[in-house]
């Protein structure tokens, strides 16, 4: 079974988000998907249908379950453009395919398009396997959640959200977009009837403040392409895992305040915006003498986060007792509730003002167990492990040179070679402490597949994006790396 997440364009990235599927709006990738990775075609309007038969061997040959794409967006005149009509005279040609099939994607579900479609296909027989959605909006889980259920339950089909973010109407901060999409993602995984969702991968620079009212997208970089916001490090970081762990990097971010706890290098507790991401917030459970109860360690130094009774503070590495015992509860939506039983009370961070806005004062303390706001909700966050870019291979003379961007608080890396394009690879060097590594004793003019991945205090990353070589040779195109122009074949936001 495939997870859910999965990317709507920047195939060239697909091995830095983590997830299991991705498509660009037409009938095959720009590039080759990663092995883990199931490319999704599309019949992006009702041109060229004559020479889609053409693409059934290829599709029926790969092992990936592969589900084709309908018509994208056929309500809006930028986009496919099509009547109902239009739609539905050519959809049997696409049934043809023998796959399984998602609906066209309109611009909004509710607009009257999808409505009239269904009530066509559905009185001649037409097969419809999925529904698929487009969502862009006010940034709130229970209206993306509540706008898919109601989809569900209109058409009676698993859904598959190809496209969503933040847009249309209102105002809002990336402290908005974050909590959206953190809280989304958490609810997705208890949605049985969302097979697959896919977040559109805008590219603009986030404001300069988080919580500047200036109703940006949901973007997964900045402007560069290549480097990820804290939004695009989140949605890459999510893995679909609800079970709290020891020995797992957290942040721990606060609902209500849109902060987290963060270790300043000093035996004082700190708190830091959403675009800290780094060591400095980030924090273990690790197993205290009381079942059920954890100390909070910092990856930063080993200290330990510690409640006296009259003031929160980093406790030193090694120290026992019930000031540095919590617990966690479990609240809705993936929250939860932090305490501290020596003292019965619950960790908390207030900020002023409360309702948005530019904070003129944040404090981290605690109030009295069973106090239920969202100023003593947590999430448990897991960071993002950044992925080795820009890797080149360099024939020689039996061998090949790999070179590689270095990551940054990255300990060593991990070298994995294949035959075939794609995998499977296997590990040829780990505990690589430099940028570079020349692999010998190959064959001459035989071709090799290489991937990097890094390894950090949270574990290892995914892979890097393929490189490969011909020793003997010279260099082969595999296909780009993370900077590669992709198809922006597809927004909808004003």
């Amino acid at each position: 079974i495939y997870p859910k997440k999965g990317v709507a364009g920047n195939e060239a990235s697909s091995s830095r988000f983590g997830g299991s599927w991705d498509y660009d709006w037409s009938r095959s990738p720009t590039v080759a998907s990663p092995p883990q990775v199931v490319f999704s075609p599309q019949q992006w309007n009702g041109a060229a249908m004559n020479t889609l038969p053409q693409w059934y061997p290829g599709w029926h040959s790969d092992p990936k379950p592969t589900t084709l794409f309908g018509f994208n967006e056929p309500d809006l005149t930028g986009q496919a453009n099509m009547t109902v009509a239009s739609a539905v005279s050519l959809w049997p040609q696409l049934q043809a395919m023998d796959m399984p099939l998602l609906s066209p994607a309109t611009s909004w579900a509710f607009g009257g398009w999808l409505s009239n479609y269904y009530y066509q296909a559905t009185s001649i027989g037409l097969r419809n396997d999925y529904t698929a959605v487009h969502w862009y909006s006010y940034p709130t889980a229970d209206s993306l959640v509540s706008h898919l259920q109601s989809v569900y339950s209109t058409w009676g089909k698993p859904v598959w959200l190809t496209e969503f973010s933040s847009g249309n109407s209102g105002a809002w901060s990336e402290e908005g977009n974050y909590t959206f999409l953190a809280e989304f993602l958490w609810r997705a995984e208890n949605l049985p009837w969302l097979r697959r969702y896919g977040i559109f991968c805008y590219s603009q620079d986030p404001p300069t403040n988080p919580w500047d009212q200036t109703s940006p997208p949901s973007a997964i970089f900045k402007t560069d392409g290549v480097t990820f916001t804290t939004l695009g490090e989140l949605y890459a970081g999510w893995d679909a895992d609800q079970t709290i762990r020891t020995g797992t990097n957290y942040i721990i971010h606060n609902k209500g305040s849109c902060f987290r706890i963060s270790n300043p290098g000093s035996a004082a507790l700190g708190t830091a915006t959403i675009y800290a991401t780094g060591s400095s917030v980030q924090w273990q459970l690790a197993p205290a003498p009381t079942t059920n109860h954890y100390y909070i360690v910092s990856t930063t130094d080993g200290t330990l986060l510690n409640w006296n009774g009259s003031a929160l503070s980093l406790a030193p590495a090694g120290t026992t007792g019930g000031t540095v015992e919590w617990t966690y509860t479990a609240d809705s939506n993936g929250y939860f509730f932090i305490d501290n039983p020596a003292t019965t009370t619950r960790l908390a961070l207030n900020r002023l003002p409360s309702g948005g806005g530019a904070p003129t004062f944040t404090n981290l303390t605690v109030a009295a167990t069973g106090t239920v706001n969202d100023n003593t909700r947590w999430r448990f966050i897991k960071p993002y492990q950044p992925v080795p870019l820009g890797l080149s291979a360099v024939a020689g003379n039996a061998q090949v040179i790999l070179r590689w961007n270095a990551v940054a608080g990255a300990a060593s890396y991990s070298i994995k070679r294949a035959t075939v394009s794609g995998g499977p690879y296997s590990t040829i060097a780990s505990g690589i402490t430099s940028t570079s590594y020349t692999d010998t004793g190959l064959v001459n003019n035989a071709t090799y597949y290489y991937v990097v991945s890094a390894t950090n205090t949270s574990g290892e990353s995914a892979r890097s994006v393929e490189a490969c070589a011909i020793p003997g040779g010279q260099a082969v195109n595999c296909g780009g790396g993370p900077g590669v122009a992709w198809f922006a074949g597809d927004a909808y936001f004003n």
